[in-house]
């Protein structure tokens, strides 16, 4: 028996039991408990408006297998697979467990957007493709958000946790277009892309530890700090510098596998390296120690030593004569123990640059045992620099130098210091010397600076000290020929200076002198030839000036330091001719003595005299000529003191001033002791004293020739 239903409306409750087969019309909006399982076919496409919401339960899953268009919102609490195109054109969508299968067909997505049968490429597209989600169009026919098809914009910040790609040859935009700061954070640690106004990119490090930064234009080169690992994957990297011309020295090296140009295969000897390189090749020596008992230095190589590396040897590690330049360059230290010369370098010009050098032998005497000499054997437009410190050590031998010139231009820059027992701090040695010194040179027990050789000329800017000043002077210049000397700096020690008068031989010295004592007593400046110009500053505990020959000239400054000895002017010959200044208010000085040669006063000179004994006078006058053309004083007058005591010699006064600044205590401006003596006084000479004291007779050997005044004016 048939039953035939009519149309029923409203809502389909539990009348119906069992099983159902069939289909419903409609919208569906009134089913309600539908099982988890059981049901196939359903067509969401039918839904037009409203909301679908599937609650599955339990999860054992949700298959559409249709095109879904959605108005409203969907919700699936459960798993929700969609087998064909979908769009959802407005309101949200909310999937608690999507899966977006890997399907065949190319054309499978979810489009979120404007889609519709109208504009279906106009949406949002997530495509599956071997198990990847691609975000992005699926080819260059596609739609976009925006009508420029070469960008793809994100408005809102993007979370991925996962991978992302964009598709090659598109641009990915994230936030606003143009706009600042924008982040893309991935997975649980931040790279953090910045989009500047000038579209510049910066990756900072996040919490994942990318150790790099990265500036500049988008489309230019980047700038970059650090690069971990081992490079081996960098590419475009110039590797187009020629070493094939330098030789590397390293400790860890190894003569037999070392290859020439590589510096990750060094030798590990100076010598290995030096035996496998040509000329106009350059060694490198990189920090360590290098023993060698052998020359080191070969005809036309260069040299470079790295600070800290240190050569060392029982014989002579740099003795060689050069034909090329010597270009000896950087911070070596180089160091011998030997009993003969320790380092000789003979070239006809170029640079050797050094450390130190350090000399620990030279024991027993000989002639050229020196720790470093040079020779340059070029011409005159040629010169051999050298720069370094060097130290004598250990030394016992009188003809020892720290520094030893040869023959030739030298340009000397640095320190010569013999600290040995015995020896001198440089000397010249040729008589073609023409040597420039700039630096400090120093003995402990010797002549700090020596020269008895006739050379050229030698120049000094810097300091020279004896550390025995007792027993050797700061400079000792002798021979006779000499062409002439320089010095301008600190000297602390005796000046001993003989050249000579031929050829118009000298010195000129410049500067500030200090001299506490000096060999067998004989002055702060002994001299016994040459044409030699004073313009220094000399403070001296003992006599000054020790003149024995020569032409002098004094320009500067003398002081006397001891209120029981010196003088500030010992005259036995040659030639003098004062045109500085003396006196200290605080010390006393000795009478000066005139007994061979000419002192000529030319300038005001001040005479503190010494409180005892008594009888006391500017000069004591026994042989030679004193010449005085200006004014004297004499001050700290005790009895019995004044200015000339003459007991021989030859007295000259033009238009002198002889003064006391205690007339009532000065005896006399000339005292004759009972003698016969000649003389000439003319153009008004003038005294405030006594004129002349005792019995005697003053022969004026010029005729004509004027009168000593006395006046009590003159102060």
């Amino acid at each position: 028996m048939a039953l035939t239903l009519g149309i029923i409306s409203g809502s389909l409750t539990s009348q119906f039991t069992g099983s159902f087969t069939g289909s419903f019309t409609g919208n569906g909006s009134g089913l309600t408990n539908i099982p988890a399982s059981g049901i196939t076919g359903l067509n969401l496409s039918q839904i037009a408006s409203g909301s679908a919401t599937a609650s599955i339960s339990p999860n054992s899953g949700f298959v559409v297998n249709t095109d879904t268009t959605i108005t409203g919102s969907l919700t699936a609490s459960g798993s929700l697979t969609i087998q064909g195109p979908s769009y959802f054109e407005s309101g949200s969508i909310t999937l608690d467990r999507t899966t977006v299968p890997s399907l065949p067909g190319s054309d499978d997505k979810i489009n979120i957007g404007t889609g519709g049968s109208g504009a279906p490429y106009k949406a949002f597209q997530i495509y599956t493709n071997g198990g990847y989600v691609i975000i992005g169009p699926q080819n260059d026919t596609y739609s976009h958000f925006t009508t420029d098809r070469s960008k793809f914009y994100f408005n809102a910040p993007l979370q991925v946790e996962g991978e992302i790609m964009s598709h090659i040859g598109q641009d990915l935009v994230l936030g606003s277009q143009g706009g600042t700061s924008d982040t893309i954070t991935i997975g649980t640690d931040d790279i953090i892309f910045e989009l500047n106004n000038n579209n510049i990119f910066h990756m900072t490090t996040g919490s994942a530890g990318l150790d790099a930064t990265f500036s500049g234009s988008a489309t230019s080169t980047a700038s970059f700090g650090t690069y971990l690992g081992d490079g081996s994957q960098l590419t475009g990297i110039n590797s187009s510098t020629n070493l094939t011309q330098s030789l590397f020295v390293s400790p860890s090296g190894d003569d037999g596998t070392a290859v020439v140009g590589d510096l990750h295969l060094p030798f590990k000897t100076i010598l290995g390296a030096t035996g496998s390189a040509n000329i106009g090749d350059t060694i490198i020596v990189y920090p360590g120690t290098y023993y060698t008992n052998t020359n080191i230095i070969k005809d036309g190589v260069n040299y470079y030593f790295y600070p800290g590396s240190h050569i060392t040897g029982s014989a002579p590690v740099i003795d060689v004569a050069l034909t090329y330049p010597a270009n000896i360059r950087g911070y070596g230290k180089f160091e011998t123990k030997y009993n003969g010369r320790q380092i000789y370098l003979t070239a006809p010009e170029g640079y050797f640059e050094f450390d130190r050098i350090e000399g620990k032998g030279i024991l027993s005497s000989g002639t050229g045992k020196n720790v470093l000499g040079l020779e340059q054997t070029g011409d005159d437009t040629q010169v051999l620099t050298v720069e370094g410190t060097v130290i004598a050590v250990d030394t016992n031998n009188t003809t020892t130098s720290a520094v030893s010139f040869g023959q030739g231009n030298i340009i000397f820059k640095g320190n010569a210091i013999n600290s040995g027992s015995e020896g001198r701090g440089v000397s010249i040695s040729s008589n073609s010397s023409d040597v420039s010194i700039e630096g400090y040179v120093y003995s402990l027990n010797g002549t700090a600076y020596y020269d008895v050789i006739r050379h050229i000329c030698t120049t000094f800017k810097g300091r020279i000290e004896t550390g025995d000043q007792s027993n050797f002077d700061a400079i000792f210049i002798s021979d006779g020929y000499q062409q002439g000397g320089y010095f301008d700096g600190e000297i602390i020690g005796s000046i001993d200076i003989d050249t000579g008068e031929v050829g118009n031989s000298g010195v000129i010295i410049n500067g500030n002198q200090q001299c506490t004592n000096s060999p067998s007593g004989q002055g702060a400046v002994h001299v016994e030839g040459g044409y030699n110009i004073f313009n220094h500053k000399i403070i001296a505990s003992e006599n000054i000036f020790a003149i024995k020959g020569g032409h002098n000239i004094f320009n500067g400054q003398a002081n006397i330091t001891s209120d029981v000895s010196g003088k500030i002017f010992d005259i036995q010959g040659g030639t003098l001719i004062y045109n500085g200044i003396t006196g200290d208010i605080s010390k006393r000085a000795n009478s000066n003595t005139i007994t061979g040669g000419t002192l000529v006063i030319d300038s005001y000179l001040e005479h503190y005299g010494h409180s005892y004994p008594n009888n006391v006078d500017i000069f004591d006058l026994s042989g030679g000529t004193l010449e005085i053309n200006s004014k004297v004083k004499h001050f700290q007058n005790t009895s019995g003191s004044g200015i000339v005591n003459m007991t021989g010699g030859y007295l000259k006064l033009n238009g002198a001033q002889l003064i006391s600044d205690t007339p009532g205590a000065a005896q006399h401006a000339i005292y004759l002791n009972n003698s016969s003596h000649s003389g000439s006084i003319f153009n008004n000479s003038w005294t405030n004293i006594p004129a002349v004291f005792q019995s005697g007779s003053f022969t004026n050997e010029i005729t004509g020739g004027g009168t000593l005044f006395y006046s009590d004016k003159l102060y």
